[in-house]
């Protein structure tokens, strides 16, 4: 009977090797969760909105700073979505301020992370909106609009030309009456 109670050998070693493994694992978890991650930073304008935001994401820990400038002049009336988690455990934050989107000022981004060599400036580079799809919808919908309207031209004018052309006999009695 003790030999049925004594531990086995096998999974003693089995178990004491997954408790070496779990141990590694979970020391390399926490080095790379420690690690210093530097964040994506981009600048945004949702479509014709006249709000423009910068955006720094991707960063670990969460100590950040992120402000933005207009011709060099740091822009005291900014908003922020204040920081954030992202689903892979980093941070995201965004900062921006309402613009006149013609403004010819150049705005930047600057941010400043523990995860960067040292400030890292974007800057917003102006992308007017292009008019030529506009242009080309509207002459290739009067190419159509002009097309349509030949081709009714051409079938009512084939139509009264058949008319013309369909032989009708006059009225004539055999009687033989004049008149």
């Amino acid at each position: 009977m003790k030999d049925l109670l004594a531990p086995r050998k096998p999974a003693d070693k089995f178990f004491e090797e997954l408790s070496q493994l779990i141990n590694e694992h979970l020391k390399l978890a926490s080095r790379v969760h420690m690690a210093r991650l530097a964040p994506a930073v981009s600048f945004t304008r949702p479509g014709d909105a006249k709000r423009l935001s910068c955006v720094a994401t991707g960063f670990y820990p969460q100590a950040i700073e992120v402000t933005l400038w207009r011709d060099g002049v740091f822009l005291a009336e900014t908003q922020s979505s204040g920081i954030l988690p992202n689903h892979d455990g980093t941070f995201q934050v965004s900062k921006w301020t309402e613009f006149d989107p013609e403004d010819p000022g150049t705005f930047s981004c600057e941010v400043e992370h523990g995860g960067l060599q040292g400030k890292v400036i974007v800057f917003y580079v102006f992308q007017p909106v292009s008019q030529v799809p506009v242009v080309v919808g509207v002459v290739l919908g009067v190419l159509a609009l002009l097309v349509i309207l030949t081709i009714v031209a051409v079938v009512i004018d084939k139509k009264k030309a058949v008319q013309k052309t369909v032989y009708n006999p006059a009225n004539t009695s055999d009687a033989g009456e004049s008149s």
